[in-house]
């Protein structure tokens, strides 16, 4: 339903529905389609003053509760809102629910794992065990209080309690205490410059990138309390950074015309000072990098139409061919290299090919490994991340339904042969280890030790350890 509601105390425009409560058919509310709910006691005919602010995207519906009196559920593109008072005050009632759509995740060094929901249970979740945990988005909604709709966010890799978080309003809202509080930062930056993504310095938690749409690229060298204008050299479109983790003054961005046509993708060595272009790229969309850990001249740059491979630093770029059916065109929406085995490759890859690619050859062979769920047949996956404490684990933010997991499980059988007979003090003997692939698909590299005790005969192993990473496991 659309509208216009005019009465003492009010004249705005309403959408999507009016409600009368059963218990009392004189109290009614309604509310504008971003959450500035109205209420009357005697049946519209005046509106008390100071509406509630919901500071949510969208409000699709609401309705009251037959049975309970004052019980008022509204349905928004930021979950359920539940008010028990009639409409005087809403809380979130997220319990039990996993839909959503997942704008990011961000990692520490020591482990922490953060996820960012733009829509469904909006705000920024940490990583506890099997379980994700909500920060105090109440104050973060409140930071980023018009619309609030984040599409990025950051942490430090070596201080998890900095978080940074970009919105579609162009607001940026930053807390130094992992979530508790949090503060809005960039305000040097027009919110008509539209800033797209945060990039925290990998190695100095006090610097900080944040690329706009018409005003370029800017940094803080303070933690986000105040921000220039960088990057000599660059358009005023860019998008993508990447920062190479094992010298952070090299910058990776791709800049754009005023048309949205990729002018290329530049480098700066300086950090950021000045940029100049790598070697020349096909025009689309780019949107992120990728760095092997082991050799960070060894970049990934991926977009929603293929992957571009380089080795030696951007001077040169390869579009990646994975072989049928995919061809060079994977929409790939993201490149993870496994922080332990790098030889180890993933590509999370969108519409049409749901799913992920997945080499454990230093991206010589690739395997396709597809995505489905029963709720639905066009699955949109949006983010992914290796778990930093079980790099085995994939989390995919998949649209609409919140967050996948892919567990990637030992299925190596090894066995030993030849520790059939005592083994005299200071004696060797050869024995023969076999490790066999029960997967259906291959295996990456794998570590096999045996340990016996250091002073006591053994005529068995006493202790088999083995490292292994190939995938037998189901979407969970």
């Amino acid at each position: 339903m659309t509208g216009r509601v005019v009465g003492r105390h009010a004249t705005w425009d309403a959408n999507n529905f009016v409600a009368f409560d059963p218990a009392a058919p004189s109290n009614v509310v309604t509310a504008t389609a971003t959450g500035k709910v109205m209420r009357s006691t005697d049946s519209g005919t005046t509106w008390l003053p100071n509406p509630t602010e919901l500071h949510v995207n969208y409000v699709n519906g609401g309705s009251f509760v037959p049975g309970s009196p004052g019980r008022l559920f509204l349905a928004t593109t930021d979950g359920p809102t539940l008010s028990t008072d009639g409409g005087i005050t809403f809380a979130p009632r997220f319990s039990g629910i996993r839909g959503g759509t997942v704008a990011g995740f961000a990692t520490a060094d020591d482990g922490t794992l953060y996820s960012l929901y733009e829509y469904g249970p909006m705000g920024v979740f940490r990583r506890q065990g099997d379980s994700w945990l909500p920060l105090d988005n109440a104050v973060l909604r409140s930071t980023i209080y018009w619309a609030p709709s984040p599409i990025d966010m950051a942490t430090a890799a070596t201080d998890a309690s900095l978080i940074y978080v970009v919105t579609r309003s162009s607001l940026v809202a930053r807390s130094n205490d992992g979530g508790v509080s949090w503060v809005r930062v960039a305000t040097e930056i027009d919110v008509n410059t539209y800033p797209q993504h945060v990039a925290v310095d990998p190695a100095n938690p006090a610097v900080a990138y944040l690329t706009t749409y018409n005003a370029g690229l800017w940094k803080t060298t303070n933690r986000g309390v105040t921000w220039s204008r960088c990057g000599l050299g660059l358009p005023d479109r860019v998008e993508a950074i990447g920062i190479d983790p094992a010298d952070t003054r090299v910058l990776y961005v791709a800049g754009y015309a005023t048309d949205g046509q990729l002018l290329g993708l530049f480098k700066s060595l300086d950090g950021g000072v000045t940029f100049a272009p790598t070697a020349a790229t096909r025009p689309g969309m780019v949107l992120g990098f990728t760095f092997n850990p082991a050799d960070t001249r060894e970049v990934y740059v991926y977009s929603g139409a293929d992957v571009l491979h380089s080795t030696n630093g951007g001077d040169s770029w390869t579009q990646i061919d994975f072989g049928a059916p995919q061809g060079v065109y994977t929409r790939a929406m993201a490149v993870l290299l496994d922080p332990v085995l790098p030889s180890t490759r993933f590509v999370v890859s969108s519409p049409g090919q749901a799913g992920f690619l997945r080499s454990v050859d230093g991206g010589a062979t690739w395997e396709k490994f597809p995505f489905s769920v029963p709720q639905g047949e066009f699955l949109f996956l949006d983010e992914a991340v290796l778990d930093p404490l079980q790099p085995g684990r994939l989390h995919v933010g998949v649209t609409g339904l919140g967050i996948a997991d892919y567990e990637v499980a030992p299925d190596l059988e090894v066995t030993l042969a030849g520790l059939d007979a005592p083994l005299p003090v200071l004696g060797s003997r050869a024995v023969r280890v076999r490790a066999r692939n029960l997967s259906s698909f291959a295996s990456s590299a794998s570590e096999i030790s045996v340990t016996c005790p250091p002073s006591s005969p053994a005529t068995s192993p006493t202790a088999v350890r083995w490292l292994v990473r190939s995938c037998a496991a189901a979407w969970v």
